[in-house]
């Protein structure tokens, strides 16, 4: 059993002087063997089972005991959104079919014991990466019209949301067709669907609406709730018509503006 003896001199309360036997524990195969072990699995600390004290000057204190492994500090939530990175690369590239435990394991480079203890199957895991995909979408959307940037007109706002939207730029294009790939399988996944709907989105868009009738920026007219969702829903099939097609992205921003014309009543401010 190995011991550490330790003295009560000097200005440290308690220093080492067995410097071996904190390398090299009792039954070991030499300190590189240990060493290397321990670099891999954990911190080795000496778990003391009972102390001698030695009469003397100085007092001597010998720790009696055995070595044992500290458990690592692991961020869970790191590795839940690891495993989810590599799940939205996978369906990036292969589609949803592509996208299977075993698969998920080997482009995180984790062991499938570590994907299977977070998600116990490939639902679970699909709902977590699709959380991860519509938080990053709505704050990049959010991004585009910061409550704190400099004033704009109701419009103008509105525009800027409505076109990152629909994704024309590279961050967009990235995430695109991962929007497509869930959107099929929300269909069917009330659990996926309440994050495609954009209900957040679309009452951003009714509250600006609103504001802007109260402003004078528009006419009373219409029902700010129903435009919203209009604009909304123009913007997401614009998305995948530019997915489809590359080189309509400037086509869908002037049908954006047109659409806003028909609301605010004004030429574009763009």
């Amino acid at each position: 059993m190995p011991t550490i003896t330790a003295s009560r001199s000097g200005s440290t309360p308690l220093q080492t002087r067995a410097a071996s036997a904190a390398t090299t524990p009792s039954g070991s195969h030499g300190p590189t063997r240990w060493n290397q072990a321990m670099a891999v699995t954990s911190r080795p600390v000496l778990q003391c089972s009972r102390t001698v004290k030695r009469r003397g000057s100085p007092l001597q204190v010998v720790c009696i005991g055995k070595w044992v492994r500290m458990p690592k500090q692991v961020d869970h939530q790191e590795r839940r959104e690891r495993i989810a990175d590599a799940v939205c690369r996978l369906a990036a590239r292969d589609g949803l079919e592509g996208v299977s435990l075993r698969h998920v394991a080997a482009e995180a480079g984790v062991s499938m014991g570590q994907v299977q203890h977070y998600f116990t199957d490939k639902d679970q895991m699909l709902l977590f990466a699709f959380e991860q995909l519509s938080e990053r979408f709505t704050q990049r959307i959010t991004d585009a019209a910061p409550p704190g940037g400099p004033p704009t007109s109701y419009r103008d706002r509105l525009r800027d949301v409505l076109v990152a939207m629909v994704s024309i730029d590279p961050l967009g294009r990235t995430e695109a067709p991962l929007w497509v790939a869930f959107l099929a399988r929300a269909a069917a996944n009330p659990d996926l669907a309440q994050f495609v709907r954009h209900d957040d989105l679309v009452a951003f868009g009714a509250d600006h609406l609103r504001a802007a009738q109260d402003a004078g920026e528009t006419s009373l007219s219409f029902d700010a709730e129903m435009e919203a969702m209009a604009l909304f829903a123009t913007a997401d099939g614009l998305m995948l018509r530019c997915l489809l097609d590359p080189t309509c992205a400037e086509t869908a921003i002037m049908a954006i503006d047109q659409q806003l014309d028909h609301i605010f009543e004004t030429t574009p401010s763009r």
